[in-house]
């Protein structure tokens, strides 16, 4: 697949000391390790993070913004607590024993929501019964401070505090009257066993025993109840649900959790390349360069990345000159696996690249059905290579009627390459592109190319998987680099497309991989970015 001779190929990371890069294979055991002792696994799981950034984000901002929608659009809800305070201090029988005093609170929880509460409780609240009520009101004990809490929820605050305050006041008032009872009947009881001890004719001793028991019975009767206190609920100031800023919280780390999952589950069925030496391994092809993929459009590091880019495209032009020296015509063919991985930026900084250094370059948008190198250079879409075709078809492919409809579709590129850079668009779109590029036009289309003093002929293709456009295109060229881009490339396309380069029976001078962490220092590339201040290439017919 062509061998990278020393001082031509500089890719990422893989120069020597002495300025001399290690073609794939013949590269020290020591450069292993040093791979081997990188946290790939981390490494490549941020980079499936940065990958999903732009869908984890805009699920993220969906999620968020419905889920506070909707809770603004739900109606409000008040909730009014009222507290009853369980002080058993202030009767005489009752046990101090914490154990006693927890089982009392849960005793008292369970029998505030009963019938008979909830049906007295209704009494005082217009519109409710015991049903009804029961549904709004709930009950919550606190061990540590031995308080009893009734929490009331209704569409206004002020029926909130009225249904809360009712459910208490309604328990306090029903465990008073249980109370007295008990201590009535123990009173009768009492009475009675006093009549049974006189007419046996009990001791003195016995009937006085008696006596203080109902003396004890009547300071209990007479506190009756007062083990419990009521503090009435105030009515709320504010809405209990809904709640938009704590909703729209919760919405936010649960989709953001449930994206990041996704992302990293994404790159663990979908196996994807983590670094230009796997590209290069899986193609079979030598790494020609690695492209940061510029991406922000502000702030400083973007004016970096872009000069680093810019040095990329020199090394990949040096490349090409080396193995395509400019003894004769060189038509290269700059296509991907799949769109969207950045061939057409590639093929226009190399055509760039290339008529800086003063080499007579045209460059020419084959992607009929998806172009954007016009967008790039800022110019018409038509005339260009599909009217060319076109003419040729219908006008017959001789030498003078390809080379008029060339000289109509031919633009120059003015801004920092002299007169070294002219280019075709795609032009007017067709019905069947495949049709127009498998016709005898296209070899005579690149026939007349060839009577031309350009010495490099830069052909911005369509993938080559999926559509059979670029197939025509690889036939009748002299060389192809492929593009491939680390957060696209899959395993499965890359094993694909070599097979497909196998079958074309093509040569392919190479891969560039877009995405790459770095491709030259930044030290250096710093130094470079002050050529960025010159102006865009104008486009002048």
């Amino acid at each position: 697949m062509g061998w990278i001779w020393p001082g031509i190929r500089l890719s990422c990371g893989e120069m020597s000391e002495r300025g001399e890069v290690t073609p794939p294979g013949l590269r020290s055991p020591s450069s292993f390790q040093l791979q081997a002792d990188q946290p790939i696994e981390i490494r490549r799981s941020l980079d499936a993070l940065r990958r999903a950034r732009g869908v984890i984000a805009l699920v993220v901002i969906a999620t968020t913004a419905a889920v506070v929608a909707v809770s603004l659009y739900l109606p409000k809800t008040y909730r009014a607590v009222a507290k009853i305070v369980y002080q058993p201090a202030t009767s005489v029988f009752a046990s101090q024993d914490p154990t006693t005093v927890q089982r009392n609170l849960e005793t008292f929880q369970r029998l505030l929501d009963t019938r008979a509460v909830l049906s007295r409780a209704a009494e005082n609240v217009p519109g409710e019964t015991g049903d009804t009520i029961g549904n709004k009101v709930s009950g919550t004990v606190d061990q540590s401070a031995d308080i009893i809490s009734v929490a009331a929820l209704a569409s206004k605050p002020e029926r909130a505090a009225l249904i809360a305050n009712s459910v208490a006041t309604a328990f306090v008032v029903k465990h008073k009257e249980d109370a007295q009872t008990q201590l009535k009947a123990a009173q009768v009881a009492l009475i009675a066993q006093l009549r049974a001890a006189r007419a046996r004719g009990a001791s003195p001793q016995e009937l006085d025993a008696i006596r203080q028991q109902q003396a004890n019975l009547a300071i209990e009767l007479a506190n009756a109840g007062s083990d419990l206190s009521l503090v009435n609920a105030g009515v709320p100031d504010g809405a209990y649900t809904p709640r938009p800023v704590r909703n729209g919280l919760l919405a936010f780390f649960a989709a953001l959790f449930l994206g990041v999952i996704a992302a990293l589950a994404r790159d663990r069925l979908v196996p994807r390349v983590s670094n230009p030496r796997e590209v290069s391994r899986l193609l079979g092809l030598p790494l020609l360069v690695g492209v940061p993929f510029v991406h922000r459009r502000f702030g400083r590091r973007p004016k970096l990345l872009r000069a680093v880019a810019n040095e990329a495209y020199q090394t990949l032009q040096a490349s090409v000159r080396f193995h395509l020296p400019a003894t004769k015509q060189q038509v290269i063919l700059v296509t991907s696996s799949v769109e969207g991985e950045g061939k057409t930026s590639v093929a226009a900084g190399l055509a760039r690249s290339l008529a800086r250094v003063g080499q007579k370059t045209l460059l020419i948008s084959g992607d009929l059905r998806f172009p954007t190198l016009h967008e790039l250079f800022e110019t018409p879409i038509a005339p260009g290579l599909s009217d060319i075709l076109v003419s040729a078809s219908n006008n017959g492919a001789g030498p003078g009627t390809v080379s008029a409809a060339i000289d109509e579709s031919v633009q120059t590129v003015f801004g920092g390459v002299g007169d070294n850079l002219h280019v075709i668009p795609s032009g007017t779109r067709v019905a069947d592109p495949a049709k127009l590029l498998f016709s005898d036009a296209l070899p005579a289309f690149f026939g007349a190319l060839e009577q031309r003093e350009y010495q490099y002929v830069i052909v911005d293709g369509p993938p080559l998987l999926g559509i059979a456009d670029s197939h025509a295109l690889a036939r009748t060229v002299d060389s192809v680099i492929v593009v491939s881009r680390l957060d696209r490339a899959t395993l499965e396309d890359l094993t694909e497309l070599r097979d497909m380069l196998e079958r074309l029976e093509v040569h392919a001078l190479g891969v560039v991989v877009v995405g790459a962490r770095r491709s030259i220092a930044y030290a250096y590339a710093g130094a470079a970015s002050a050529r960025e201040g010159r102006p865009r290439g104008r486009v002048s017919a």
